[in-house]
């Protein structure tokens, strides 16, 4: 019985392992890295996302980060 629990928690482990994306204030933090290392800083920049929380804290935190660094 045990074992067959075991089992099954593998198998829906397995089933539904995927990569998690980052969201929010980490995807801001991460992407506005690969910014400073990828562009220059003369240019202009549109931050535009969906009406989520997790949306509206990434373009907060973008435009924030985006105006600090120049």
């Amino acid at each position: 019985m045990l074992g067959a629990l075991l089992a099954l928690c593998l198998f829906f482990s397995w089933v539904t392992y995927a990569e998690q994306q980052p969201i929010g204030a980490e995807a801001a933090e991460r992407l506005l890295d690969q910014v400073d290392e990828k562009f220059p800083r003369t240019g202009s920049v549109v931050v535009l996302g969906r009406m989520t929380n997790d949306s509206k804290t990434f373009c907060k935190m973008m435009g924030a980060g985006l105006k600090e660094r120049g």
